[in-house]
């Protein structure tokens, strides 16, 4: 089930980090300091994965999400979201099968 924007405000911290996941791969992760932090859970040629998509509040439960949308475009594309340059992890014409491409869903 999606996050509302209330749930994520109303998140409190515990002893231990835990996650809160939304969609898509896409979670909420809280610290026991208070931080908050969107991060995005994909597979990319059988490992997993995971990528910083920003800190709550100061991007918002939208933007976040729009974030993981470009993310996707970008493992459809055989490319590595986590890449800072965006170059490609592996030709497309080298990827034998859609297994090597995946996101993670949880």
């Amino acid at each position: 089930m999606a996050l509302t924007d209330i749930q994520v405000t109303a998140l409190q911290p515990w002893t231990k980090a835990y996650r809160i996941a939304d969609a898509s791969g896409l979670c909420l992760e809280a610290s026991p300091n208070g931080h908050k932090l969107w991060r995005f859970r994909y597979r990319l040629q059988a490992k997993a994965n995971m990528l910083v998509r920003g800190v709550y509040p100061q991007v918002s439960l939208k933007q976040a999400r729009l974030a993981r949308d470009e993310a996707h475009l970008k493992l459809a594309q055989g490319v590595n979201p986590s890449s800072r340059v965006f170059t490609r992890f592996r030709p497309q014409h080298l990827l034998s099968s859609p297994a090597d491409v995946q996101v993670h869903r949880l």
